[in-house]
């Protein structure tokens, strides 16, 4: 496989009405962690918090089985069949009602 796995957490964070996931990234050089996106929405529970930060994760993988992917350079010609690592339909995941460990609640 030529392209590299990317090192993403979820956490998630206590505001004073409710809790926030985060999506943390690390850099493959300095090794450091940074913000890749947070809720805007807080949720009333962590528990809740957490599964919606499962599930934008998962929004960022083609194939659960691999895990998220940098992307690999294509060139510019290059026609959308073409691109290697490409979903199909991304919608069929979006449909299913499991997300990463488990059926969705």
């Amino acid at each position: 496989m030529n392209d590299s796995l990317r090192a993403i957490a979820v956490t998630v964070e206590s505001a004073s009405k409710g809790f926030r996931w985060v999506l943390l990234e690390k850099d493959a050089q300095t090794e450091v962690w940074a913000t890749l996106e947070r809720s805007k929405a807080l949720r009333e529970s962590y528990q809740q918090a957490m599964a919606d930060g499962l599930v934008e994760l998962e929004s960022l993988m083609d194939d659960l089985n691999k895990g998220p992917r940098m992307p690999i350079a294509v060139p510019e010609t290059a026609s959308p069949k073409e691109m290697p690592g490409q979903a199909e339909d991304r919608s069929e995941t979006a449909k299913k009602k499991f997300f990463g460990f488990g059926p969705a609640r």
